[in-house]
């Protein structure tokens, strides 16, 4: 993930000033010896700038600070002094001693005087409060700036002011500051007022039309779902203006649109874009007008307000035209000359003209909009087109603009999204009839050729940060709202146009009945051809599925630090994360690997046990993720909540370790309390896994009763404050995390919880691309044109401890978290288009997208689709195909094994199933991702199964969850039903049983007496699947099978080599029923004892506790595993001595000291003491322990 990128852990020394805006500060007499003049409200005064309405290009974040988002701008508002004095002003800001000190800088401005100093520079690690400006002050109000000036993400937490010799680091200041917040709390600034002028001001309200049958309008285009009327109406000086209206079916009245006007940008000068950052700057000298209080004053606009990257015109509809049913031509006339309008302008300088040719398709709310436009003069130029009403933001019901404005988030700042950047290029505002519950979305929509071709070949790139033909607001140039389309962007090359030379461009505009996302889908089906078009590339998901596992089993190639106990993270030096470890266990289970289990499902069960993080280093030094407290073993402090733990119980053999249940999962017969997100996973979760666990009537109705005013409250319409950039867009904050509302339908069939992970849904396929177009049958495309590929690319640690990435020239320069620029030498090659098409694809968080990628330039998606199973669910709760569609395009033939994580080119090399052993790493190999990315394919492949066979096929399931967004359901830990075999264990094989065709997914299943392999058609026709089975392997007892499939059973036999073929049209399932010869899967195992619990004794210092654990595994044996939680110094010797054991000695002599025993008799007890050795030579043995053990059945 991106914490390199943008950190967000913050040691803040001073917290609690995190007053609610602008403050005066009592602080406690331990101060007065630091200053002649003891601190009172009267001489020092804190200012919270998160709580600046007007932040530009800074963002508040979750702690109480601002942070720049890497682009140059200004944030600023008002704050007030209570006397007249000579004031010190000090900033408490955030700097990172190993990674470019004082490099995260800006400058803060009082009035007109700048800091003489720039903040941020301090070059200590943490948060450090620096004096930068002195300057006389009057009682009363006065404008703080704070001008990002480093593009780097500096951080603000808070500004004091003070005419005393106060030193703000004094260690005792939080105190004085905490008790004067409690008792004096106080807002004492005004939020600043900007002043519109000019073309920015929409013209005055015109009268609305004569709907009269003696008026009609002056054209009308219809179909038989829309009725666009364009009336004549009187502006204030009788000149005639065009308006609006639509009518729908489904709604009684006409729905007035108004005047909508067009507006023109033009620059005689290439406009200076900066597009480095989400959203894109221009340089404009043009001033923004501000009143705060009794002042006025003039700071350059809002860099990243589109409206201000030209000159502004506006331009207004006088005439209508019928050319044919089917189209009107709108005239747009400047009725008049801009006041503030600059001389010199040339043929400019004359009233402007264009024409929008209006075309109504046969069905449908979108409405084509052609636009021509003549350039009086050569210059740079943009078109703004706002559809609709322009509204205040009390009026409007919902939003969306992906990735980024959802539920009532609108800005007063116009920002733009690009066409590159947004996954649906549009843009919708939803509202509300008056006095009724009706919606009604307007909105504006690009074609689906939303990039600029590539000059060397004519086509679209891939999305860059120049390359988009199209942009969207929100903002009107008055701060108000209203969807808003501009194009061509000013700046980019194709927003030229000669003297003379015509500007012509295309979009859509849409009124329709029914939410934002009713109009979405409709934009989705109708205008962007959305479809499902993908299928398996070279390997099924079966198949990617076991070479993950194989790539897992390697110990190098997939990052494992067999001393840390986990995958490493690429973001932080000898660190291990374990973002999914029930997925270890299903994979030893799916695959009936015992070495497998022991070397990486028993490792993250003991991780589980002993580490207080997700996260774990022998140092948190340097690292974004650990506090000072996460580089140890911890007893107490588990990351996971009871969801993991049951999953955990439950893949190990439910029921057979008493002690993980009662003292892990659901410790007094509840869920286990830990620290959770506030907007993740919500408790309810926690005691849905408890109903798993032991289900009971009443915990039901408590579940029912929390997920209830769940939905209530994170479904509420009116949420308005804004993430940022920064958040991970899947993961709670930009919408609700609502995976777990379709396994409460399940539970219990009310459609109000379908209906609730329906709207959820919603949001989700938001954020999944669907443009440009998909690719069409049979198009072809060329990849590493001139046998070139490679980029400009971040560096990562990698499991040799180096910096770089797989395959990539090692040099000494290099340094974590910077860059590499490398040309490899890959053959060119054409394939189908639709295989390096990203359609499907979402985004990891809005500023990952736009850095992630590389230094050149390019967006990334991401190959991490957790959410395609809970929309295939979906789909298989609602019949509608909608989902499905998403579900297939976003994870249908990505990859042969794991196939990194960020993609910002088209390419095909993950379909190696090599390509993460030697690279070129093109993809970012995340290692902690691969047990994900390996959840995410069983989680989808098990799903199609239950899907498609209407749950004829269904396998119980445990939850993994808890890390950022990914929630999946695990397998394996139990039997499920096969047709009428209700006892059937889940089985992964390819040697055993194969499918001789990569478009078909398989699966086998075995129970006491038969073998059943599934089957899955995952292409887009039908095919042919040869099958191949060792009767000897499986243990069949006849090589006849019963063949079922939707339209019924038939039967096929086997030939001597164990083959046949089935034919399966597209979309088709089958499953092969053989009878087999008698056989337990799994191993008949008895529990443990319930008094087999865990030890824990006092060893005292420096060794800390001991705790001993004995767990029974499905396998039919025991391990044993027994750590300290003391930090003794490396050299200390501490030796296992197992009562019966002959194996070699068991010892550790360096941190972290645990030792593991596997396997270990079920039926034996395990007696041990524990020999310990300190570097002096002294000697300690501890007092016998014994772990009881039981007998297998």
């Amino acid at each position: 993930m991106t914490s390199m990128l943008f950190p967000i852990r913050a040691l803040r020394i001073l917290r609690t000033l995190a007053f609610v805006a602008v403050m005066p500060v009592s602080f406690s007499p331990l101060f007065a010896q630091a200053s002649p003049e003891r601190p009172t409200r009267q001489n020092v005064v804190v200012i919270e700038p998160e709580h600046f309405s007007l932040l530009g290009p800074w963002s508040s974040r979750r702690g109480g600070f601002i942070q720049t988002s890497g682009r140059r701008g200004v944030a600023f508002g008002g704050f007030e002094v209570p006397k007249d004095g000579v004031w010190h002003v000090w900033t408490l800001t955030r700097d990172f001693a190993e990674n470019s000190p004082g490099s995260r800088h800006f400058r803060i401005k009082i009035n007109d005087t700048s800091a003489t100093t720039l903040s941020g520079t301090h070059r200590r690690e943490g948060w450090y409060w620096e004096r930068v400006l002195t300057l006389p002050l009057s009682a009363g109000q006065h404008i703080l700036e704070i001008e990002d000036l480093g593009k780097t993400y500096a951080r603000l937490d808070a500004v004091l002011l003070t005419t005393t010799g106060l030193d703000p680091n004094t260690p005792a200041l939080g105190k004085g500051a905490a008790a004067f917040r409690r008792r004096h709390a106080a807002k004492l600034f005004t939020e600043p007022t900007r002043i519109y002028a000019g073309a920015r001001v929409p013209e005055a309200a015109v009268a609305p039309p004569d709907v009269s049958p003696y008026a009609p309008p002056a054209a009308v285009l219809k179909n038989p779902d829309t009725v666009l009327s364009f009336r004549v109406v009187r502006a204030a000086d009788g000149s005639p203006r065009i308006h609006r209206e639509a009518s729908l079916p489904s709604v009684a009245s006409a729905i007035p649109l108004g005047v909508e006007p067009l507006l023109v940008l033009h620059s005689a000068k290439k406009p200076r874009m900066d597009n480095s950052g989400f959203y894109p700057t221009w340089e404009s000298a043009t001033p923004a007008q501000w009143r705060l209080g009794d002042r006025v004053f003039s700071p350059p606009a809002d860099f990243r307000d589109p409206y201000a990257s030209g000159i502004l015109r506006r331009l207004h509809p006088v005439a209508a035209h019928q050319i044919t049913p089917d189209r009107v031509v709108v005239t747009y006339r400047e009725t008049s000359l801009p006041a503030d309008l600059p001389g010199g302008l040339g043929g400019l300088s004359r009233p402007l003209e264009a024409a929008l040719t209006w075309t109504l398709p046969p069905r449908g709310h979108a409405a084509r909009l052609d636009v021509s436009f003549r350039a009086p003069q050569a210059a740079w130029y943009s078109l703004a087109f706002g559809a609709g009403r322009i509204l205040t933001a009390d009026e409007i019901h919902a939003v969306q603009l992906p990735p980024l404005f959802q539920f009532r988030r609108v800005v007063d700042t116009p920002l733009m999204v690009m066409s590159s950047q947004t996954p649906h290029p549009l843009a919708l505002v939803e509202t509300r009839l008056p006095g009724t519950q009706t919606s009604i979305t307007t909105g504006v929509i690009s074609p689906p050729d939303t990039l600029l071709p590539a000059q060397s070949s004519g086509r679209p790139d891939w999305f860059r940060n120049d390359n988009s033909a199209y942009g969207f607001t929100l903002t009107t140039s008055d701060g108000n709202v209203q969807p808003v389309i501009f194009t061509p962007l000013m700046g980019f090359a194709d927003s030229f146009v000669p003297d003379g030379g015509a500007l012509n461009r295309s979009w859509w505009t849409i009124t329709s009945p029914g939410p934002w996302a009713d109009a979405m889908r409709e934009a989705d089906l109708s205008l962007f051809g959305l479809r499902d078009y993908r299928e398996p590339w070279k390997h099924s998901l079966t198949d990617q599925a076991l070479n993950i596992i194989e790539l897992m089993r390697d110990d190098e190639a997939s990052g494992w630090d067999e001393r840390l106990k986990g995958p490493l993270n690429i973001e932080s030096p000898d660190m291990v994360t374990h973002a999914s470890p029930l997925t270890l266990f299903s994979a030893a289970r799916l695959t009936r690997d015992e070495d497998f289990f022991r070397r990486r499902a028993l490792p993250a069960l003991e991780f589980l046990l002993t580490r207080p993080s997700f996260h774990f280093s022998l140092k948190a030094h340097g690292s974004h993720y650990l506090g000072k407290d996460d580089a140890a073993l911890n007893f107490e402090r588990r990351p996971y909540s009871s969801v993991v733990w049951q999953g955990l119980d439950d893949q190990l053999g439910a029921g057979l370790n008493p002690w993980l249940s009662s003292g892990y999962a659901f410790p007094g017969d509840r869920p286990r309390n830990v620290r959770r997100h506030p907007k993740r996973a919500a408790e309810w979760s926690d005691l849905l896994a408890l109903h798993r666990h032991s289900p009971s009537e009443a915990l039901l109705a408590e579940i029912r009763a929390a997920a209830d005013a769940w939905i209530v409250e994170r479904f509420a319409p009116d949420q308005t404050q804004h993430p940022g950039v920064g958040p991970f867009y899947n993961a709670g904050e930009f919408y609700p995390f609502w995976w777990d509302l379709l396994d409460l339908y399940e539970l219990t069939g009310e459609p109000r919880y379908r209906d609730a992970a329906t709207r959820g849904a919603e949001f989700t396929v938001a954020g999944l691309w669907v443009a440009p177009s998909i690719p069409a049958p049979g198009e072809q495309t060329t990849l590493y044109p001139g046998n070139k590929s490679g980029g400009t690319h971040h560096t990562w640690y990698l499991p040799d401890g180096t910096v770089g990435r797989r395959g990539w020239p090692k040099t000494s320069r290099l340094v974590f978290g910077g860059w590499q620029t490398h040309t490899f030498s890959i053959p060119q090659k054409d394939i189908p288009a639709w295989v390096v098409s990203p359609v499907g694809l979402g985004l990891e968080q809005p500023s990952s997208y736009v850095r992630a990628g590389g230094s050149g330039g390019s967006y990334s998606n991401i190959l991490l689709s957790t959410w395609a199973a809970d929309l295939l669910r979906l789909h298989g709760a609602t019949g509608d195909d909608y989902w499905r569609t998403f579900a297939r395009n976003t994870l249908i033939g990505r990859g042969a094994s794991y196939p990194g994580y960020y993609l910002a080119d088209h390419i095909d090399l993950m379909h190696d199933p090599d390509y993460v052993r030697g690279g070129p790493d093109l993809t970012s190999f995340y290692w902690h991702h691969i047990p994900v990315h390996l959840g995410m394919v069983l989680d989808y492949l098990f799903t199609d199964i239950e899907v498609r066979t209407g749950s004829a096929v269904r396998f119980p399931w445990s939850k993994q969850q808890g890390y950022v967004w990914f929630s999946l359901r695990t397998y394996g830990g139990a039997p499920g039903r096969v047709l009428d075999d209700a006892d059937c264990w889940p089985w992964l094989n390819r040697d055993a049983f194969r499918v001789g065709t990569h478009k078909v997914d398989f699966l086998g299943a075995r129970s006491h007496e038969k073998f059943h392999l599934i089957l899955l058609n995952q292409a887009q026709g039908g095919v042919t699947a040869p099958i191949q089975i060792d009767v000897s392997a499986v243990g069949l007892a006849s090589r006849r099978a019963r063949l079922t499939t939707a339209n019924g059973a038939s039967t096929i036999t086997l030939d001597a080599d164990g083959r046949a073929a089935v034919e399966l049209p597209k979309d088709a399932w089958a499953v092969l029923t053989f009878d087999a010869k008698p056989a337990d899967f799994w191993p008949k195992v008895s529990p443990l004892p319930d008094k087999t619990g865990p030890l824990r004794h006092a060893l005292g210092q420096p060794c800390g506790d001991m705790m001993a654990f004995r767990t029974r595994t499905p396998f039919g044996k025991d391990s044993l595993y027994i750590a300290l939680s003391g930090k003794p110094d490396d050299g200390t010797r501490v030796e296992l001595l197992l009562e019966g054991d002959s194996s070699a000695s068991r010892i550790v002599e360096k941190y972290p000291y645990e030792l593991g025993v596997y396997p270990w008799p079920v039926e034996k007890t395990a007696s041990f003491r524990l020999k310990i050795t300190t570097p002096d030579g002294k000697k300690t043995m501890t007092d016998p322990f014994s772990l009881p053990g039981g007998s297998a059945r």
